[in-house]
């Protein structure tokens, strides 16, 4: 690693004439760990310099050697590349409590290469874009787990003295001290950070940036993405130009010393810190609802917007002061239905509609004749919606219209609560949307409202039918209807009974033929009536004999038994 970092310093050292780009103090390696996939084979091993002993023999089998986050997942997400934001970590003293030797704090590593602690000092590594390195120092704070508070390294008693490390004072001292050609005196400096925090706490604690002439000043920095034990992170904050460079042009040298505050921190940990004329990330404007549907403005990442179902304005725009404007949006629903919804500038701007400042539907700005309100499914807002439509295009959307001239939010097209089979009661629920779910709507109500109009009515009890191989009478609760049902053999319910009740649903079932009649029993029953029984067998799969007029006595055939049963009953009949 170290011959190819070295190599990106001198090329990039030395193509000095463009605006600056950056100037770094470490390196980009993954905190050291690298890719983090391959702990054992090409890249670093355990303990990593850790000063626990139960790093080597406890603590590593705990994940068979392999490195894994608090959660037991592997550190790189992607399993590809270097570890960069978003991946984590390793979590490598297992953290479990009860283990051997467990200590709260036991995550510390040092993974500092020898470049990285050379020059004296705080280590003299730095890497460089078009400028030029004078006296920069720091890079011995980078690839180690930092502790702030002297919890870490066993209250800093075994914390490691190369580098100019110093445990338990918070704050790394990184000094950039370098020149430059050209610049950009309109733009910021932006201080860019990757790192990742080792404790229960998110890192926000800011940063103190001191310049040449004594001048300090205390930045916030933004995060992408949010704090989580052992999450690597990028940081950034924007610097004045002239605080960098205070006497520019006259002098293109330039200089910012960043202390770096760790006041509450147990452990933290960077893998590089850097001026740049580039964001480590960027944000733009996030148009986007909360809860209760109120729009905002907010500068964020794209990702976080997208999580927030904003609506992204893009890269470096900056978010217009006050919040998104509500007016009428007039556009066209999928398949040609022109429509008018009120809502935010961001929205309509985001699904091709025209907007209307401070107009709402209801004057009609979008110039739908012999309208009124429709509620109906729409394929843009993929929820259902009301809008003022003519009766031919609320059809054609399938929608249910309320006439001419009527106004949405008002009378029968208002929400209310919806009652959908009798138990599950919805609030806010709009009347078109509860008729298509086939609920029962109650009109500007909540469900408090209603009370148990939306209880459960139908009773329960236990159902006793027949089922399995061999033959066999199972209980379950349910309605008597459902007992019922045909595809149920020899149903019996029993209205408020529970099936942990002593019931006779024992015994083996099936089939007894008395005669030419079929009938399910039991064996006893079947034995006592002269039956042929046929066990767990129902009576659809047997052939009982067919019944013939002259087999008087029923055994099968006709005979002189038969005759003389005849015989005896000659006469008139009763």
């Amino acid at each position: 690693m170290l011959a190819s970092t070295s190599a990106l310093m001198l090329t990039l050292s030395s193509a000095v004439g463009a605006p600056f780009d950056f100037i770094r103090i470490g390196d980009i390696d993954g905190f050291g760990f690298e890719t983090g996939t391959h702990p054992c084979a090409a890249e670093l091993c355990w303990p990593f310099k850790s000063p626990w002993p139960f790093v080597q023999t406890d603590l590593g089998a705990c994940s068979g050697g392999v490195l894994i986050n608090g959660a037991g997942a592997q550190i790189n997400f992607d399993s590809a590349g270097m570890l960069e934001h978003g991946d984590f970590l390793p979590n490598l003293d297992c953290n479990y409590y009860g283990s051997p030797g467990f200590h709260a704090n036991s995550d510390e590593f040092d993974n500092r290469e020898a470049a990285e602690l050379g020059g004296g000092g705080y280590g003299t590594y730095v890497e460089v874009s078009e400028a030029v390195d004078i006296a920069s120092s720091g890079s011995g704070w980078t690839d180690v787990a930092v502790s702030g508070t002297g919890v870490g390294w066993d209250g800093c008693l075994l914390a490691p003295s190369t580098g100019g490390y110093v445990c338990g004072t918070g704050e790394p001292n990184v000094v950039f001290d370098f020149k430059v050609t050209d610049g950009d005196p309109s733009a910021p400096i932006y201080l860019n950070i990757l790192f990742a925090d080792y404790d229960l706490d998110n890192w926000l604690d800011g940063v103190e940036v001191v310049s040449s002439t004594g001048t300090m000043m205390t930045l916030m920095l933004t995060f992408d993405p949010d704090g989580e034990d052992g999450r690597i992170q990028r940081a950034m904050a924007e610097i004045p130009f002239s605080h960098v460079f205070p006497t520019w042009p006259a002098s293109m040298d330039g200089f910012a010393q960043v202390k770096v505050r760790l006041d509450d921190e147990m452990l933290t940990s960077y893998d590089y810190i850097e001026l740049s004329a580039s964001p480590i990330f960027q944000l733009g404007c996030c148009c986007y609802p909360d809860e209760q549907g109120f729009w905002s403005y907010e500068m964020m990442t794209k990702d976080d917007c997208d999580a927030a179902s904003g609506i992204y304005q893009g890269d470096g725009v900056e978010c217009a002061a006050g919040d998104p404007a509500w007016g009428a949006c007039c556009f066209t629903e999928v398949g040609g239905v022109e429509t008018c919804i009120d809502t935010v500038d961001c929205y309509c701007e985001d699904i091709g509609g025209e907007f209307h400042d401070y107009e709402a539907c209801d004057d009609d700005p979008c110039g739908l004749v012999d309208t009124g309100c429709c509620c109906y499914y729409s394929t843009t807002a993929v929820d259902w919606v009301q809008g003022q439509l003519s009766s031919t295009d609320c059809s054609a959307a399938g929608g249910m219209y309320f006439g001419d001239g009527s106004v949405c939010g008002v009378g029968d097209s208002q929400t209310g609560a919806c009652c959908v089979g009798g138990v599950d009661c919805q609030d806010e629920t709009l009347l078109c949307e509860c008729s298509d779910s086939g609920g029962t709507f109650y009109a500007g109500q909540t469900c408090a409202d209603i009370g148990d109009k939306c209880a459960p009515v139908t009773a329960m009890g236990a159902c006793c039918y027949l089922s399995g191989t061999p033959l066999l009478f199972v209980c379950d609760e349910m309605t008597e209807d459902e007992c019922l049902a045909p595809t149920r053999l020899l149903p019996r319910w029993h209205a408020g009974v529970t099936c942990d009740m002593p019931w006779v649903c024992r015994g083996v079932y099936g089939a007894c033929c008395v005669g030419f009649r079929c009938v399910m029993t039991r064996e006893i029953a079947c034995t006592l009536a002269s039956g042929t029984w046929h066990a767990s067998t129902p009576c659809s799969e047997v052939s009982c004999l067919e019944y013939c007029l002259a087999d008087l006595n029923l055994d099968g055939v006709v005979n002189v038994d038969d005759l003389m049963l005849l015989i005896g009953a000659w006469g008139v009949c009763p």
